[in-house]
């Protein structure tokens, strides 16, 4: 039992001050072990204590209790209802604090305790000490003899006051509240951080819930205790992470490094290993040594006799064979030997008395050896000077041939023949009663075009042998077959399926129907299939190819290293990977495809999400319906699609493609460079290169940043269109002259005066809230009546209105003001001059009449 149990304990006090209830303390904690592992489903004992004055101080209340932990590792009870051990906990005089309480526990239910902790208590418990209320009529004591007694109104007046300021110069450390709003926790002060989407505690909403559920419900009729006293020696399940092999409650190993295919690495490398290309036979005769020194010219068939010279095919040279009990011509035809000869010498009848049977004076096969040799031999060599064809004009003194019928043996062109004995030994009685045959002086062969059977039934009849060795075995009670080695009992009778082939070194087929080939491999499935080297397909219709291979699901597939294909018609091929998930695929190297109709490739990628893809190196697609390709990205949403380097789309249908792009917004879209949909549903931002990461502020919100502006072209030719140049806030129209034709003037009085008739106004969209969006402007119906053809074709239509067209309107109007202004200027002046003319008149007439009255005063 590991004695550092870690407890995190959460104190939620109630309490009863009814004079028929004893006061008590709810008490809840939740217990771990030192790996941190939840204690659950275990009844434990607690040793609570109250100690007064310190952390150290005198225990004036204790008591012990026995709680049971559920699957949370949560245990709840009532401080003042357990075991009592020392004290009374109705008579604490909290007032006289402060108070500390200490926890020991030992998970295994006995009195073994191990100290988890010692903490105050702060404040919530003195409520108790608020009963002495009710039986107080006078001044509260505690209260009279505490410091609190002394304190005025003025002081609380300064307190009020104390903090009406900043003190420290920050304004960014302050006690903040926490508020939750759906799925959002927010800071009174700003900040918020989204919870986990998606799950609402209903069971039939889990993806991967088992389709086999046992009628058990909750805990009912399963061991939800711990039974044999240890924790230790509990069922743990394996997973393999490149070269390293964990067990789920902790532990690994780190496998051996594989071999890197250099011929370098090996080693116990022969030292005679001819490696070089010293020396090597070239396959040319020319290169041979030691050639004969006299060869004949005739090459080929040159020479030779190649067709037939006296017009007879039955009286060539032939050649015996024999197999078994007949004996063979090279040219066809054979005699069947009778039955009984047992081969042996001794057993002949009528041998010759002369016949030589010893090694006394036999021949060598040396020429050396031969004794009466000719003193005159020819110098030829080969075919060269001797006879090539018929010399003699007879073709009766031949070489012959022997041939055999029933016991006659004769030669081919007449002559003599021979009756062979019968014999009085059968073959059974030759061959242990047809049970064995000793071939240790060549193989035994069956010959001919119809080959052999062996026959039996299946359910009946011994195997034929079991235990260690080499062998071919035919086992008609199983109809299987089996040939090569083992070294125990692979091929005993219980390692042996009904209709089973196992053949190699070490493999068992022990499934119905099953195959195994090759070196220490299983088919334990019902038509299952294992080769290679050390594979196992244990699951029905399984396969399993490679080395160290798995297929336990049933109808997968797992090929290559240590494959593991575990989910029903799942796939795992290349090396460490794992299908786990049903219909699941995964390739390449150490993938996981877990989720049900996932498909994982690449190297080190993870499906876990049904139906999900996984591609390239170290991509998670935990999503349902998810897809994450590239370099380290993260397609966590449901429907979301990461792509890239570095791109994670945690959002429902969210995706976000590029590098370092994330799109954690519901049906939110990222591209580019580091942009991310900053947790807005429905945004979609895409950025350049620019280090810093751009983020969406709000809902519905499309954002860009490209530091080198923007391009909108509407043909294809890249000629039409606007742009929004770098560091500018405005769009543009392209309106370059060489690029424009069909020029037409404008009447400009036309303009001013349609101008003058447009319904000019406010107003706002029928979608929208007129108290928050108005507008000015005319209407498209407007312009386009009044300026939607100039002759020569259509300008803009009667629902939408084109800023630069209205931009020309606007111009050529501001030009014809200009020349009326021009007109009227000019008018002005020439008024201007009548005037001064008029008044010069009328100075002269002024002057003229001043003149007149002069006169007629005089006179």
């Amino acid at each position: 039992m590991n004695q550092n149990i870690i407890l995190f304990v959460l104190l939620l006090f109630s309490f009863r001050i009814f004079a028929e209830v004893p006061e008590k303390v709810s008490f809840q904690a939740i217990v771990r072990d030192g790996q941190n592992n939840l204690v659950t489903i275990r009844s434990i004992e607690m040793k609570i204590s109250i100690l007064q004055g310190s952390s150290n101080g005198n225990v004036v209340y204790a008591e012990t209790q026995t709680p049971t932990t559920n699957i949370n590792g949560l245990v709840s009870f009532e401080i003042g209802t357990g075991v009592l051990v020392l004290g009374n906990f109705e008579s604490i005089n909290w007032s006289n604090g402060p108070y500390f309480i200490k926890t020991e526990t030992d998970t295994d239910g006995g009195n073994k305790y191990t100290i988890s902790g010692t903490s105050q208590l702060i404040s919530v418990p003195y409520a108790i000490h608020a009963k002495t209320v009710d039986n107080i009529t006078e001044t509260d004591p505690g209260f009279k003899s505490s410091v609190a007694g002394s304190i005025t109104a003025a002081n609380v007046n300064d307190w009020n006051n104390k903090l009406s300021n900043e003190i420290d110069g920050s304004t960014t450390n302050e006690i903040q509240a926490l508020s939750i709003r759906h799925d959002t926790i927010f800071l009174s002060q700003g900040g918020f951080a989204k919870l986990p989407p998606r799950f609402d505690g209903n069971y039939n909403s889990l993806t991967n819930a088992p389709v086999k559920l046992s009628a058990f419900s909750n805990d009912v009729g399963y061991l939800t205790t711990e039974v044999d006293g240890s924790i230790t020696n509990e069922i743990q399940t394996l997973r393999i992470g490149h070269d390293t092999i964990f067990l789920s409650n902790g532990g690994f190993v780190k496998l051996p490094p594989g071999f890197d295919g250099k011929f370098t690495s090996l080693t116990s490398v022969p030292v005679n290993l001819d490696i070089d290309s010293t020396n090597d036979f070239d396959g040319q005769y020319s290169s041979l040594s030691g050639k004969p020194t006299r060869l004949s010219a005739f090459s080929n068939d040159v020479g030779y006799l190649t067709t037939e010279v006296d017009g007879s095919i039955t009286n060539e040279i032939q050649t015996l064979r024999i197999g078994h009990d007949t004996i063979f011509l090279s040219n066809g035809g054979f005699v069947k030997l009778p039955p009984g000869f047992d081969g042996k010498f001794t057993s002949l009848t009528s041998v010759p008395v002369n016949l030589d049977i010893d090694s006394t004076n036999d021949f060598d096969g040396q020429y050396s050896s031969l004794s009466g040799k000719p003193t005159r031999l020819s110098a030829f060599s080969n075919d060269v000077g001797y006879l090539t064809a018929e010399v003699d004009g007879s073709i009766t003194n031949e070489i012959q041939s022997l041939s055999i019928a029933g016991t006659v043996i004769s030669l081919s062109n007449g002559g003599s023949s021979v009756t062979l004995p019968a014999s009085t030994l059968s073959l059974d009685g030759a061959y242990d009663n047809g049970r064995t045959i000793t071939a240790d002086a060549g193989a035994v062969t069956v010959a001919g075009t119809d080959g052999f059977v062996s026959t039996g039934a299946t359910g009946i009849g011994a195997i034929p042998t079991t235990g260690a060795g080499t062998r071919m075995m035919w086992y008609p009670r199983r109809a299987a077959f089996r040939a090569g080695g083992i070294n125990g009992v692979q091929w005993d009778d219980a390692n042996i399926g009904d209709y089973s082939f196992a053949s190699g070194n070490n493999n068992i087929a022990n499934g119905a129907y099953s195959t195994a080939f090759g070196l220490i491999n299983t088919a334990s499935g019902f038509g299952s299939t294992s080769f290679g080297n050390s594979t196992t397909a244990s699951g029905d219709g399984s396969v399993s190819m490679g080395e160290g291979s798995l297929a336990s699901g049933a109808n997968s597939t797992a090929m290559g290293f240590r494959t593991l294909a575990s989910g029903i018609v799942s796939t795992a091929m290349g090396q460490g990977t794992t299908a786990s998930g049903a219909y699941s695929v995964a390739m390449g190297n150490v993938t996981v495809a877990s989720g049900p109709g996932s498909t994982s490739l690449g190297d080190d990628t993870d499906a876990t999400g049904a139906t999900s893809i996984a591609t390239g190196f170290r991509t998670l697609a935990s999503g349902i319906v998810s897809t994450a390709m590239g370099q380290t990205t993260t397609a966590g949403g449901s429907y979301s699609t990461a792509m890239g380097i570095n791109t994670t789309a945690n959002g429902t249908a969210s995706t976000a493609m590029g590098f370092g792009t994330t799109a954690d917004g519901d049906y939110s879209t990222a591209m580019g460079v580091n942009v991310s949909t900053n947790h807005k549903t429905g945004s979609f931002i895409i950025g350049d290169t620019s280090p810093t990461t751009a983020n969406c502020d709000v809902n519905n919100q499309v954002m860009m940043r490209f530091n080198g502006g923007y391009k909108l072209y509407s043909n294809g030719a890249c000629t039409i269109g606007t742009e929004l140049v770098s560091g500018g806030n405005a769009w543009a129209a392209i309106s370059d002259s060489t690029k424009k034709e069909n020029f037409i003037p404008a009447d400009g009085d036309y303009f001013l005066t349609s101008l003058s008739k447009l319904k000019l106004g406010s107003w706002n969209y029928k979608s929208q809230n007129p108290k928050d969006f108005r507008h000015y402007g005319p209407m498209a119906q407007e312009i386009f009546h009044y300026f939607g053809n100039d002759g020569m074709g259509k300008i803009g239509c009667d629902t939408l209105l084109n800023s630069s067209d209205m931009d020309g309107i606007m111009m050529i109007c501001l030009k014809a003001l200009e020349e009326r202004t021009n007109q009227l200027q000019n008018k002005t002046r020439e008024l201007e001059k009548a005037n001064q003319r008029l008044e010069e008149l009328e100075k002269r007439v002024a002057d003229i009449e001043n003149r007149i009255k002069n006169i007629v005063v005089e006179k």
